[in-house]
């Protein structure tokens, strides 16, 4: 047991008992004599219940009783308890950096990053004493005058495994962890720490992230990839600040911490904060197919003349693909002479009249163009909640498909039958009109991106994890962007007129047919909303502690809309999201939630989606 007597002067005399209990427990009990009162507080435990983890830009792997309101989180307060860490108080020796014992300190007021990082020459800046660090030591920071904020906004600060990170220090080095916690501004990723294989305590700060100038950045106050030992955060306030409005294709999300692929996660007594996740962008539009132009109509026939040739139409053009031009109208017969009629062309081109008096009609093409078979819509993927990998990937809408096919072209109409009789004089028939080019295909819609997330604490592959007397926080869901509409197919031409003239005496040309309509390219569906989650995990082998903490939560965002597609859910507003299912809502755990994210919609009615879930666990 060690006992330290402090006299006070005024009127009270304290006496401070510290004493640790079997199951390795600190409690502390104050005592004030010559007055009424006796008060009690307990500490936050000790290491021995330690526990423990579309995004290019982010750093890779190397490697109870529970009760539920609708309310959102924004104004929340946290229910973590912060109290004055009598350890360090009036210098004892339990604290390394009262007894200036393998530390470096940090003094945003004083110090020189030229120092050595004394106590009476100390550093300047966080990012400094972090680069010059080495395992097994602590680094010490001195709270600046008026609540000023260190700005270690420029760079990562990257924390060596083994360094431990403690705030709250006072230039007389009394730590008060309720009223004097070290303020720092952080870079859009406040403190990384890769390969932590030598236990790290951070405590005692207030950090707040800078918000990502691009909407496809994310934001994390603290992120740990791997390693073989234990990172234990307590009595801090950690809050990563929102990814910009603005639509992304790569939509960012917002972390108050990650941990991935860690022995040991102890979190106790903090409040940390996420900001809301990034919205994704509409998927683009499919392009339109080119329109087939229409046939031309057959020339006038003459009468009282077979010297000439008279012309059928000539079928309409696709201006992009000649093979879907439309067939040529055959021409008019010549009377009397050699030159009979012509039938149009095309598979189903119009049969020519025969000459006599008056000359017969040329037949209608026999049929139209085949219109083109339509691309397919995207699949469902805009599901109420992305994929996992280290990071949140946004659950994207999927693309169309391209059109099938063109259209095909339309065939032309007969020649007329020519006069021809001994008591009159020869005429030439009418031509046949042409046929209507076809349409081609149109390309399709593309996937939108779907909503990113906002996670408070997002850990997985952990071994063992605690979470004791805290407030974990989420903000909003990001929206889901509108799925693309896909092309329309390329309007089919129509068929020209066969010629009419002088028809009591020549015959009428055909007419052409119509050519096909290209067939539209599939529409994209719409993607998912992004989840509000205050505490995600997977893969946790084990979970030595999760209670007496609050879980507040924001909105789920919106799902993507659709056109002639399926759109997206909702994202979900959970306190506790276990992937997988089954998540453990711990002792005297309290859920303050937000809203599920509404469902997309769709111009087909009968394609429907699902708001996301609001629940306190999954």
């Amino acid at each position: 047991m060690n006992v330290k007597v402090m006299r006070s002067f005024t009127f009270f005399l304290f006496i401070f008992l510290g004493c640790k209990n079997a199951s390795g427990n600190s409690k502390s009990i104050l005592l004030a004599l010559g007055g009424a009162v006796i008060a009690t507080t307990t500490a936050s435990p000790s290491g021995t219940n330690n526990g423990e983890g579309q995004n290019s830009d982010l750093p890779q792997s190397s490697s109870g009783s529970t009760s539920s309101t609708n309310s959102n989180s924004s104004n929340q307060t946290s229910n973590a308890s912060t109290t004055t860490d009598s350890s360090t108080v009036n210098g004892s020796s339990s604290d390394n950096c009262v007894t200036s014992t393998n530390v470096l300190y940090v003094n945003g007021d004083t110090g020189n990053n030229s120092n050595a990082g004394t106590k009476d020459l100390p550093l300047l800046t966080i990012q400094r004493a972090t680069n010059v660090a080495t395992s097994g030591q602590t680094i010490c920071i001195i709270s600046r005058a008026g609540n000023a904020s260190y700005n270690e906004s420029a760079q990562i600060l990257v924390l060596p495994s083994g360094v431990n990170l403690k705030g709250g220090y006072s230039s007389s080095l009394v730590r008060d962890l309720t009223a004097n916690l070290s303020k720092i501004t952080s870079n859009r990723i406040g403190i990384q720490i890769n390969n932590l294989n030598a236990a790290v305590e951070i405590s005692g700060i207030d950090l707040i992230t800078t918000p990502p100038g691009d909407a496809a950045n994310s934001t994390i106050g603290i992120l740990v990839l791997n390693g073989t030992s234990s990172l234990t955060l307590k009595s801090s306030k950690i809050e990563s600040t929102s990814v910009p409005a603005t639509l992304s294709a790569t939509p960012g999300s917002s972390y108050g911490l990650v941990a991935y692929q860690l022995n040991q996660l102890s979190i106790l007594s903090s409040h940390i904060k996420a900001g809301d996740g990034g919205n994704g962008a509409d998927g683009a539009n499919g392009t339109n197919g080119v329109s087939g132009g229409d046939g031309s109509p057959g020339a006038p026939g003459r009468i009282d003349d077979e010297s000439q040739t008279v012309l059928g139409g000539n079928g309409g053009v696709n201006a992009s693909f000649s093979s879907l031009n439309g067939f040529r109208g055959g021409n008019g017969d010549q009377g009397n002479t050699a030159t009979v009629g012509q039938a149009g062309s095309g598979p189903c081109g119009g049969s020519a009249g025969t000459n006599a008096d008056p000359g017969n009609p040329g037949s209608n093409a026999t049929c139209t163009g085949t219109d083109g078979s339509n691309g397919t819509p995207g699949a469902k993927t805009g599901n109420s909640f992305g994929t996992v990998n280290m990071y949140y990937y946004p659950a994207n809408g999927s693309d169309g498909t391209d059109g099938i096919s063109d259209g095909t072209p339309g065939s032309g109409g007969g020649g007329g039958g020519g006069q021809t009789s001994t008591f009159v004089i020869d005429g030439t028939g009418n031509g046949g009109g042409g046929g209507g080019a076809a349409g081609s295909k149109a390309t399709k819609g593309f996937k939108p991106s779907g909503g990113g997330a906002s996670v408070a604490v997002f850990v997985s592959e952990i071994t063992s994890l605690s979470l004791d007397s805290n407030h974990l926080q989420s903000g909003k869901g990001g929206n889901s962007g509108k799925g693309g509409k896909g092309g329309d197919g390329g309007a089919a031409g129509q068929g020209g007129a066969g010629g009419t003239n002088g028809l009591s005496e020549i015959g009428q040309g055909g007419n052409g047919s119509r050519g096909g309509k290209g067939g539209d390219g599939g529409a994209a569906s719409g993607g998912g909303g992004g989840p509000s989650i205050a505490f995600f995990y997977k893969n946790v082998a084990n979970i030595l502690k999760i209670e007496n903490n609050q879980f507040t939560t924001g909105n789920g965002g919106s799902g993507g809309d659709s056109y002639i597609a399926d759109p997206g859910n909702g994202g979900h507003s959970m306190g506790i999201y276990k992937d997988g299912g089954g998540a453990s809502a711990g002792t005297l755990s309290t859920f303050n939630l937000g809203n599920a994210g509404t469902q997309g919609t769709s111009t087909d009615t009968g394609r429907t989606a699902s708001t996301g879930t609001r629940a306190n666990t999954n």
